[in-house]
């Protein structure tokens, strides 16, 4: 069940951000910036809208996104893209045209996975 994303998360570990971030077209100053350990995600629902809010150094940025539906959504580098938002049993996957991301909890941890051209990051969080 995706209510189990729903929470407040700290960033625990991460691998691939700069080439991802590079494949995703995002300038060096903010990589640089972003590149941190200090991260965190809120998200909340409400049925099948969720509400996600990334808190980093470089910015703070909020979507609301229903599940089921394509939704237009804010990315890290800042710009706008449409995705396909599903639930497969506890995962919640985004799929757009030229990235896509799925995001579950496993041993209570939040673990998002992104790919973008054949470039994977992945994120793992703790609960706060």
């Amino acid at each position: 069940m995706t209510s189990a994303l729903v929470g407040k998360w700290k960033l625990e570990s991460q691998e691939n951000f700069e080439a991802f971030m590079r494949k995703m077209g995002v300038e060096e100053e903010k990589i640089t910036k972003a590149k941190t350990d200090d991260q965190s995600v809120e998200i909340t629902s409400s049925g099948n809208t969720f509400t996600i809010t990334v808190h980093n150094p470089a910015k703070t940025f909020s979507n609301t996104i229903t599940v089921g539906q394509e939704n237009e959504v804010e990315l890290s580098n800042g710009q706008k893209a449409k995705g396909m938002i599903t639930a497969e049993g506890a995962k919640l996957i985004t799929k757009m045209a030229k990235m896509s991301r799925t995001s579950e909890v496993v041993g209570g941890k939040l673990i998002d996975i992104s790919e973008c051209e054949g470039v994977t990051y992945k994120r793992v969080f703790k609960k706060m």
